[in-house]
């Protein structure tokens, strides 16, 4: 019983010493001495830090994003904001905005997220003839070639895959030639008529893509570098151009992209004639 007591004791010590330290830590980071006077946060500044942290622009927003929360979140968030508070205070405190690299490259993205707002609320939007001129001067980006599935067999000898063509299309189960066990694959998947050209023959894929609704009928042989092949079609997908409805958003966005980097790179430039920086930095290559 003594034990237990000497336990719960402990721990109520160890808390009480706790809480203390936080109370005072707390204390020190928010009371400034100098002015002898309390550092208060306010819901102005509360705001306007969910706003720069989640592009919360309304009071509505910000309320709605809160309502969504659970007490224990927004405790948490306030507590992280009160710390990035104190954080940014102990740099200002240290002169930080002036010496730490960080910093300035922070600020001067921000100079630049200015630059393109300011930029490209003077750009004119990309028009429906811009989308249009854009994918019929693209059009080959928007197609695809047919595609066929094939059986494909090959042979040494022209004479042996002739025989071999007159019982397969009769039916009969021909076993796999001694060339198959060691040269591509028996079937082709999703091949087009340049594979088939490349691998084989020119000659075999007009024929393979001047499809008629063949299939599981055997044809050949046809010559390649190497050896005699039949083949037989198992599925054709014919040709298909995507629909200019189906990618004007995506070409949109595109040339939006492409116009605004150019719009900000051409007021960089700009900006950079008329100011008066000069480039005297000089690598030492010895």
């Amino acid at each position: 019983m003594l034990k237990k007591i000497n336990n719960i004791t402990n721990d109520m010590v160890i808390r009480f010493i706790l809480v203390g330290i936080a109370l005072f830590i707390t204390d020190y980071l928010l009371f400034d001495d100098k002015r002898g006077s309390q550092n208060q946060v306010n819901n102005q500044q509360f705001y306007s830090y969910l706003n720069d942290r989640f592009e919360l622009h309304e009071q509505s927003q910000v309320e709605a994003y809160l309502a969504r929360m659970s007490q224990e979140q927004q405790d948490e968030l306030i507590e992280q904001f009160i710390d990035d508070t104190l954080l940014y205070q102990f740099a200002l405190d240290h002169q930080l905005e002036r010496t730490d690299g960080q910093l300035k490259k922070a600020i001067s993205d921000k100079g630049r997220e200015l630059l393109e707002i300011m930029t490209y609320a003077r750009m004119a939007p990309i028009s429906d003839s811009d989308v249009a001129k854009y994918y019929h001067d693209n059009i080959e980006r928007y197609s695809k070639d047919a595609q066929v599935d094939m059986y494909v067999r090959h042979y040494d000898n022209v004479e042996h895959a002739k025989q071999d063509l007159s019982k397969l299309n009769h039916g009969e189960h021909v076993p796999l030639t001694r060339v198959e066990s060691f040269t591509r694959p028996f079937i082709e998947y999703g091949v087009g008529i340049k594979d088939v050209s490349r691998f084989y023959s020119a000659t075999m894929a007009d024929r393979v893509f001047d499809y008629q609704g063949e299939n599981s009928k055997w044809f050949g042989p046809f010559a390649s570098k190497d050896h005699y092949h039949l083949y037989s079609v198992t599925a054709f997908t014919p040709s298909q151009v995507t629909p200019l409805v189906d990618v004007e958003e995506s070409i949109r966005r595109y040339l939006t992209s492409n116009a605004q980097e150019k719009a900000l790179i051409k007021e960089l430039s700009q900006k950079r004639a008329a100011s008066n920086l000069t480039n005297n930095v000089v690598f030492n290559h010895d």
